[in-house]
C-alpha cells in the first residue's frame, strides 16, 4: 500500500481497535529494536519507508536486529513478538491455511505453544468481483513466474500487480477487509480478557 494511504489506514485501524474495547499495539522492528506499539511519528516513518523496510519473517528477526535494520513483520514474526509480551490476539489482512471447526478450542486447554486461526470473510458490500480478481491473480502469477520473482519479493509483487490490473478494486477490498478484521479481532480480545477476569475471580473463591 503506497504512502500516505498506508499511514492513514494504519491510523484508522488503531482507532477501530480502541473503539471496540482493545488497546492497539502495532508491531515492527525499528533500527534493529523490536517494537510492540508505535507512536504516531514512528508509524508514519515506517509508512514512508514502505517496501524499503525489510519484510521480516520470524526466521529473519535476529538478522534484522543484528543489522540494525527496519523490519515490517510478517504473520510469523508478529505472532512471535506478540507472544513474548503476552499479547494473545493479533489481526492481519490475510493468511493461508484455514482450518474449520476452530471454535472447539481444545488447543487452549492443552496449553500448547501454538495459535488458533480465526478467518473472517470480507463484508459483502466491499467484495470485489470474484472473476475479476481471479483473472488478475492468474495473470500476476504468470508474470511473476516469467520474471522469476520468488521468495519475499513475490507477495508484494502480486499484491501490487493485482491492484494495477483491477484498477484499484483489490486494494479497496483489502482495506475494507483489514478494517473489518480489526473490529472483530478487538472484540475477541476484549471478550477474552473479560473471560480471563471471570476465571481468575472463580479461582480465588
Amino acid at each position: 500500500m503506497p504512502y500516505p494511504q498506508n499511514f492513514e489506514t494504519a491510523k484508522e485501524l488503531e482507532v477501530i481497535v480502541r473503539e471496540n474495547g482493545a488497546i492497539p499495539a502495532t508491531i515492527a522492528i525499528l533500527d534493529g529494536v523490536p517494537r510492540i506499539g508505535l507512536t504516531t511519528e514512528e508509524l508514519e516513518n515506517l509508512a514512508r519507508l514502505g517496501s524499503q523496510a525489510r519484510k521480516t519473517a520470524s526466521r529473519d528477526i535476529a538478522l534484522v536486529m543484528a543489522g540494525r535494520e527496519n523490519g515490517a513483520t510478517t504473520v510469523s514474526a508478529t505472532m512471535y513478538l506478540a507472544s513474548m509480551v503476552g499479547i494473545p490476539i493479533f489481526v492481519t489482512g490475510g493468511i493461508g491455511g484455514v482450518h474449520r471447526h476452530g471454535e472447539n478450542n481444545a488447543n487452549i486447554r492443552l496449553e500448547r505453544k501454538s495459535g488458533i486461526l480465526i478467518a473472517v470473510p470480507i463484508p459483502n458490500e466491499h467484495s470485489a468481483s470474484g472473476s475479476l480478481i481471479e483473472s488478475a491473480i492468474q495473470q500476476a502469477l504468470q508474470e511473476a513466474r516469467e520474471k522469476k520473482i520468488i521468495g519475499n519479493a513475490e507477495t508484494p509483487f502480486l499484491l501490487a500487480r493485482v491492484n494495477e490490473l483491477t484498477g484499484g478494486a483489490s486494494l479497496s477490498s483489502n482495506i475494507a477487509l483489514v478494517k473489518n478484521n480489526a473490529s472483530v479481532g478487538a472484540k475477541i480480545a476484549f471478550s477474552l480478557a473479560q473471560l480471563q477476569k471471570h476465571s481468575d475471580k472463580s479461582d480465588m473463591c
